[in-house]
C-alpha cells in the first residue's frame, strides 16, 4: 500500500504560527524546530503507524507524534 501525507490548511497555519512565535526570540531555533517537525511528518508515508494512538480518542487510525512539547496529530486512511 502506498501512503501520502496531506496537510490540512489549519495544520500549516499552526506550524507557521509556532515557528513565528519562537522566531521572535531565536530565529535559528524556530528554523530547527520547523525542519525537525517536517522531517518527522515526511516519514509518515513509509511508516504510517509510527506514532502512537491518541490516548484520549482510542481510535487506531488517529495517531500522534510527540515532538518536544508539541503533539502532531494525523489520521491514517486506507
Amino acid at each position: 500500500m502506498v501512503y501520502r501525507t496531506v496537510w490540512t490548511e489549519q495544520a500549516l497555519i499552526d506550524l507557521r504560527e509556532i515557528c513565528e512565535f519562537i522566531a521572535r526570540r531565536d530565529a535559528q531555533a524556530a528554523l530547527r524546530l520547523g525542519e525537525a517537525m517536517l522531517a518527522r511528518v515526511e516519514q509518515l508515508p513509509e511508516f504510517p503507524f509510527m506514532g502512537r494512538m491518541v490516548p484520549e480518542l482510542r481510535r487506531n487510525n488517529l495517531r500522534e507524534i510527540i515532538y518536544g512539547s508539541y503533539r502532531i496529530f494525523y489520521r491514517v486512511t486506507i
